[in-house]
């Protein structure tokens, strides 16, 4: 289960992942909860799908990214990336090179408490800046907090070292806030705002084979629960329109 809750940034109201304590981030977000949409068995028949030349490429969440599961949420979504990018410290794509662990500390005064925010943090090599601007003492790489769900390993299958990923967050480096672990000293750890805000390029699978099929991909986007068929990485950026949420996971979940 993940929580949302709802806050204001910036005059504008928007979701994001939020793992952490109130107030831990400065995250506006809207109340959900995330179910693995599961296909009975023997429905196999009823797979949403799209044609492609003699093979039917799956839009079946549970095909990509299985350990992802549906979002429901409340919040107003964004239609354009432009509007997601505004109320992002940083946009960009890259290519993932691993994971870690992350671990952050809260400091009250003299006090020091760990917090309860151990999010999985995904390396990011040859980004490109797709709105904002790159954090100080950048490194060359980018660090991006995914939601405290799955483990390192779950992680690992489901997004393979070098899948390219496009996100819009927000810097988690905050006052009193300190990451221990999970991202070299100094550097910047981004949280994504929005289900919307996090989308990644996967070989496209075969709904019948379950295999993937060679030189074709597909977008998705696992903190929605989604796959967009007709959508490649280019087209989430500023100035592109987003696709339509609601319409996609009627199609693929029923």
């Amino acid at each position: 289960m993940m929580q949302f809750t709802l806050d204001k940034r910036r005059g504008t109201f928007f979701r994001g992942i939020a793992v952490a304590t109130a107030g831990l981030v400065a995250l506006s977000i809207a109340g959900c909860s995330a179910e693995v949409a599961e296909k009975p068995e023997g429905t196999e028949s009823a797979s949403p799908h799209i044609q492609s030349d003699a093979l039917t490429v799956s839009t079946r969440m549970a095909d990509y990214l299985p350990g992802y599961g549906m979002l429901d949420a409340d919040a107003i979504p964004y239609s354009s990336v432009s509007e997601m990018a505004e109320d992002a410290d940083l946009g960009a794509s890259g290519t993932i090179a691993s994971f870690s662990w992350g671990r952050f500390d809260r400091h009250r005064g003299e006090a020091t408490d760990s917090v309860d925010y151990e999010p999985i943090i995904v390396k990011l090599e040859d980004p490109e800046v797709l709105s904002g601007d790159l954090p100080h003492d950048f490194d060359g790489n980018l660090y991006i907090a995914l939601p405290g769900f799955g483990t390192l390993e779950e992680h690992e299958q489901g997004l393979p070292i070098g899948t390219r990923v496009t996100f819009y967050g927000i810097d988690l480096e905050q006052p009193g806030l300190t990451l221990l672990e999970g991202a070299p000293e100094g550097q910047n750890v981004y949280n994504v705002i929005h289900p919307a805000s996090l989308a990644v390029e996967v070989p496209a699978v075969d709904v019948v084979s379950r295999s993937a099929i060679a030189g074709e991909t597909v977008v998705v986007f696992p903190l929605a629960g989604v796959v967009a068929p007709d959508v490649q990485l280019d087209d989430v950026e500023p100035g592109d329109q987003l696709p339509d949420f609601d319409a996609l996971a009627e199609e693929q979940h029923g």
